[in-house]
């Protein structure tokens, strides 16, 4: 969603920009009375009582109740987190404390994106969001292949982004006297830097010698192989960690509204919908309440990037929690972690 800014002048913007800042804190509907006394404003009670209701007439101020002061609409955080958001740097001790803990994990991609994803709900204090490498842009570093019986081949594929893909093909391995290491090098050679979506043609030619024929046999099935477990893992699991921080918000209370934030989560392929937005995109994306593609999430923002893994945009890590949320801890936090993420993986991949 496209949003049509009417000009503020700097008064109007201090007084949203204090707004947001006090709701963000409290959760509650924010008064003239209580921006005087908590902010340096340089105006009368009476002016920023007019601003405030000048700034609901625009759109970025709405008013819950009534009685009640004003809080943020989606186009006053919109504008907040464009122009009025100040992003602080995470202390330095913050990001080797992460990865110092993450590096006890960095064995497998599941294992490093699931505590990822808690330690960032963690210091966001919100719900942690990440999808595992997609398999699609991935190229092949390494083949493992070994016998697990006669007439069976374990074949193991590391990519390049850290996932590790693995299948049984079979090949008659024993009688065709192939070595288990010979093939390993020999497959490896020759599918390595490859990506998966560029296998279907074998590109083996005619053998001279009953080892190359074996050798070509298996290539072209290992190939195979790959396709399908690329076909297999087109749509990227979805990790997140931290919904009991969605708990202990005051937006949330209301059982209908937290059911229905819950039930996202159920369906893969609208959490998926939720974070596309920061795919394609070069910077953090910050997603503000009615923008999100998804129903049940009218009360929530999503901060997501993507993390890169030996230099190529791979996944998407992020926080999910309600509009009311301290964008500019939420943006550092989850750069900070993609950084993270990138590098855990990149070593994975090695």
């Amino acid at each position: 969603m496209s949003w049509y800014y009417s000009p503020l002048d700097h008064r109007k913007q201090s007084i949203l920009k204090a707004v947001v800042v006090d709701y963000v804190k409290t959760a509650e509907p924010v008064g003239s009375k209580t921006l005087l006394d908590r902010h340096t404003l340089g105006v009368k009670s009476a002016t920023i009582r007019n601003e405030m209701a000048d700034l609901a007439d625009l759109g970025y101020l709405r008013q819950p109740h009534t009685s009640a002061g004003r809080i943020p609409s989606d186009m006053g955080y919109r504008y907040f987190v464009n122009r009025l958001m100040d992003i602080d740097a995470l202390p330095s001790s913050v990001e080797s404390s992460a990865r110092k803990k993450l590096s006890h994990f960095q064995s497998e991609v599941d294992l490093v994106i699931e505590h990822t994803c808690r330690m960032l709900a963690d210091i966001s204090r919100y719900m942690g969001v990440a999808t595992h490498p997609a398999v699609r842009d991935a190229a092949i570093s390494h083949v493992t292949v070994s016998g697990v019986a006669p007439k069976k081949l374990l074949v193991v594929l590391l990519l390049d982004n850290g996932r590790v893909l693995h299948g049984l093909v079979d090949f008659d391995w024993q009688s065709r006297n192939v070595d288990q290491e010979h093939a390993t090098n020999y497959i490896s050679e020759r599918l390595r830097g490859l990506r998966l979506d560029t296998l279907a043609d074998d590109g083996s030619g005619d053998a001279d010698s009953p080892d190359e024929e074996a050798m070509n046999d298996l290539l072209k099935l290992v190939r195979e192989l790959a396709g399908n477990e690329m076909g297999a893992s087109a749509e990227t699991e979805v990790h997140f960690e931290g919904a009991g921080y969605i708990l202990r918000q005051p937006e949330f209370r209301d059982v209908e509204r937290l059911e229905a934030f819950m039930s996202v989560f159920e369906e893969k392929r609208a959490v998926h919908r939720m974070l596309a937005v920061a795919e394609n995109a070069s910077d953090t994306t910050v997603v503000i309440g009615s923008e999100i593609p998804v129903g049940g999430m009218r009360d929530c923002s999503v901060v997501a990037t993507r993390y890169r893994v030996g230099g190529r945009g791979s996944g998407v890590i992020g926080i999910v929690g309600p509009t009311r949320m301290d964008y500019g801890r939420a943006v550092s936090s989850v750069r900070m972690m993609s950084d993270v993420l990138g590098d855990l993986l990149t070593g994975l991949a090695l």
